[in-house]
């Protein structure tokens, strides 16, 4: 290396080269910096002006970055600076004056040494120009390891949450705005980790639910949640007893494995359980063994949801009149058979399972501690009230109501105050209810301080087992992580119901995040408040029987699934059309298929359902129909019956009623003789033939006479539903399906009916019928 010149710098090219180009670097660096600190300034002021702060943490951030850079390049790009020496000086104004004479070459030369002067440096520039070079350098080096090697962000905890499709909606927003809350906790070294993904989702089969709860896990439903919100205390109490019931506690003093796996339901927890068992070939059985039944979350008092003008009937317009001992008794003393009291199945909705046993315990049906005192008495509830067609949730009761405001026979709706709110008062009408856009103001409630309400409590799964084949039963635990974060989510779902603002009106706009304002929208706290009493008709200020008495209810509701239980029993054989009419002009016969299969979602453990397919043979004169599913009580079970369902298809040539009808008739006549020998504590309700069709075809050679058809069908009791699909407006001149073909001769029998079936409400129809098969 070359010694340094009179004026301190390096007489070395090699080393005053680089001065000179890293001083022309850090100028540029310091250029660009200045620049991009002005775009953010403005970023941030456009931000501030919007109102919109989401961005506006990580602008500032890297703002500050910037700046950094700007100052540190700045004083090295001084540091390397010096000024020109007088030698220096006077070659640079000789060079100037004289034009570069010679060959280009020549000429280049001399243009460059214009600018090769000599600088002179103080004794501060001289000592940053190194000591400043090294320590950027280190910070520099530092900042790229802290990013390549720093540890990432953990994976965050999965809390996975059950709950019920009315509570859904609310429960994902106290999820996303409890996940909010956790990510804006900084780990201190300003990454931006997420500690918690919130999951939830809904069960519609409320005793599925409750089964997956006491037994073994249904995967069916969904992972085994860490926290289930179901409707009432009263529900989870059911679950409580019967766990106790069984013993479970046991299960509890097995020793645990080393690495027990989550009871999440998390990816690669089975098989972690199965390799701990010692089976690694198929995932464990995982079982709940114990639950936390901890404190309400939200209130929603259960009401009999009707059209506004019959509501003004039953009260006079007197608004302190919407709290009735018994609006049911009420209604049914004014309107009698003229009004359809419509429930989802009290077994699958808590809100359906209390509204009964209020009925039962008015009627006589079972005392207060639950206990059946009166078989005959909760039978004659059940044939005054009916399924909501299809109906899977209370707001989907709602509905119904409001299709029937003004046309037909109106409908009440067994339901609750959110359900009505939710779908009517708070804007989503629109969308859950199609087509009734005129009907939002049809609605009102009537309450009674005799009917409980639903507090929708924090249930924890505290006690989960695993079990393979043939292996030991082993108790699962959970993460310290999941545990914390279940822990701290019961925390925030308590300081929500005590926030005012959880239950009004959520305000939102597209920069905003998840807030737990509004989140209880349509629901009120433990005082009776919440936005519900203002937006709602002539809603009480405060909620009868505030929080009532779980326990009681819950005896209640076993008496309820226990006598629903033994109400069912009907008997349907479905006859489905499979003839090629049914292809013409669209839909007519996925429309059937459609029908069966939520008639076959809709059947229970008592009832008997079988399928045919008509007609068997292919020929033009064909008449006679394939046993398609057999005619038992695991008819609707599952898989069998949707397979089924899906290997039909519309190709036959002929449409053989009459045929079917008088056949079908006689094998439900002999499976209902069966049943009857077999013994029971009542008879079965008189079976019904459901023949889906389209009424077209007949078989080319007329096929059995409608005489011979009746007479056979006189024989039996049986009843018969002819539901018909589609209409043929552009070939028969008619849009009524039931006045198609061969329809209105057979409905001349007072034993044959025909109910249409509508495209836009699939399944009321024949989830109707499945209810007539139920009564006497």
């Amino acid at each position: 290396m070359s010694a340094p010149g009179p004026d301190g710098t390096s007489d070395g090219t090699l080393l005053g080269s680089l001065e000179k180009l890293l001083k022309r670097v850090y100028t540029v660096v310091h250029e660009v910096a200045v620049f991009t600190l002005v775009l953010l300034g403005g970023g941030l002021l456009d931000l501030h002006a919007d109102g919109s702060t989401e961005y506006a943490p990580l602008l500032t951030g890297v703002g500050a970055g910037v700046f950094l850079v700007w100052l540190l390049s700045g004083l090295w790009a001084w540091a390397l600076a010096g000024t020109p020496t007088p030698a220096a000086k006077k070659l640079r104004t000789r060079a100037s004056e004289t034009p570069p004479t010679g060959t280009p070459w020549q000429r280049l030369r001399a243009y460059i040494r214009r600018f090769r002067v000599r600088e002179e440096t103080s004794k501060l520039q001289k000592r940053l120009r190194y000591g400043l070079a090294s320590s950027l350098a280190l910070v520099l080096l530092a900042g790229i390891a802290f990013q390549t090697f720093a540890a990432p962000c953990d994976p965050p905890a999965e809390v996975v949450v059950a709950t019920t499709p009315d509570g859904e909606p609310a429960v994902e927003a106290a999820a996303a705005a409890f996940a909010h809350k956790r990510a804006e906790d900084s780990d201190g070294l300003g990454r931006d980790c997420r500690s918690v993904r919130m999951v939830v989702y809904a069960v519609a089969d409320g005793q599925r639910m409750r089964d997956a709860l006491v037994g073994a896990w249904d995967t069916g439903l969904g992972p085994l949640p860490h926290v289930w919100i179901p409707g009432s205390t009263a529900e989870a109490l059911l679950v409580e007893d019967a766990l106790a019931e069984q013993g479970q506690q046991a299960a509890s003093t097995v020793s645990a494995p080393p690495e027990p796996p989550s009871a999440g339901g998390g990816s690669g927890s089975a098989d972690a359980a199965g390799a701990q068992t010692g089976d690694t070939s198929r995932p464990p059985v995982m079982q709940v063994t114990d639950i936390e039944v901890g404190e309400w979350t939200r209130l929603t008092p259960l009401v009999l949801a009707l059209p506004s003008g019959m509501a003004e009937r039953l009260t006079g317009g007197d608004a302190d009149e919407v709290e009735m001992d018994d609006p049911y008794a009420r209604l049914r003393e004014e309107f009698g058979r003229g009004v359809r009291v419509v429930r989802t199945d009290p077994r699958d909705s808590v809100s359906s399972m209390l509204h009964t046993a209020f009925l039962y315990h008015s009627r006589g049906a079972i005392t207060q501690n639950g206990e059946v005192v009166d078989e005959a008495r909760a039978a004659r509830v059940e044939a005054e009230l009916e399924l909501g067609a299809a109906a899977q949730s209370g707001g989907d009761l709602v509905c119904e109501v409001a299709r029937s405001a003004g046309e037909g026979v109106p409908v009440a709706a067994l339901t609750t105050e959110a359900a009505v709110y939710e779908t009517f008062v708070a804007g989503r009408w629109r969308t859950t209810c199609p087509g009734e856009e005129d009907a939002r103001d049809e609605i009102a409630a009537l309450y009674s301080p005799e009917l409980p309400v639903l507090d929708h409590p924090f249930v924890r799964i505290s006690g989960v087992s695993a079990t393979v084949d043939g292996g030991a039963t082993r108790p699962v635990t959970e993460s310290a992580a999941v545990d914390g974060e279940v822990d701290r989510f019961a925390d925030f779902l308590t300081g929500l119901r005590d926030s005012p603002d959880a239950f009004t009106p959520l305000f939102r706009n597209d920069d905003s995040r998840p807030t737990p304002i509004g989140v209880y929208q349509g629901y009120r706290d433990d005082q009776g408040n919440g936005r519900v009493a203002a937006r709602l008709d002539d809603a009480p200020e405060t909620i009868p029987n505030a929080l009532g008495e779980p326990g009681v209810w819950s005896a209640k509701a076993a008496a309820v699934t226990e006598l629903y239980t033994r109400a069912q029993g009907g008997t349907v054989l479905l006859a489905l059309d499979t003839s090629t009419s049914m292809d013409i002009p669209h839909r007519k016969f996925a429309t059937a298929v459609d029908e069966a299969a939520e008639l076959a979602a809709a059947v229970g453990t008592e009832d008997a359902l079988g399928l045919w397919a008509f007609p068997k043979g292919s020929a033009p004169s064909a008449a006679d129909a394939a046993a398609v599913v057999e005619l038992d009580r695991s008819g609707g079970d599952g898989d069998r019956f949707a397979d089924a369902l899906a290997g039909l298809a519309p190709v036959k040539e002929s449409t053989p009623l009459r045929s079917v009808i008088a056949d079908g008739a006689d094998a439900l006549q002999e499976w209902s003789q069966g049943a009857e020998a077999a013994g029971g504590d009542r008879p079965p309700p008189a079976p019904v033939l459901v023949v889906v069709t389209d009424g077209v075809g007949e078989p080319a050679d007329g096929g059995l006479g409608i005489a011979e058809m009746r007479r056979r069908l006189d024989g039996t009791d049986v009843r018969v539903r002819v539901l018909a699909v589609g209409d043929e407006t552009r070939r028969w001149g008619r849009s009524d399906p039931c006045e198609v073909g061969g329809i209105p001769e057979l409905t001349e029998h007072d034993r044959i009916e025909c109910v249409p079936a509508e495209l836009d409400k699939p399944g009321e129809a024949a989830v109707g019928l499945l209810d007539e098969a139920r009564r006497a």
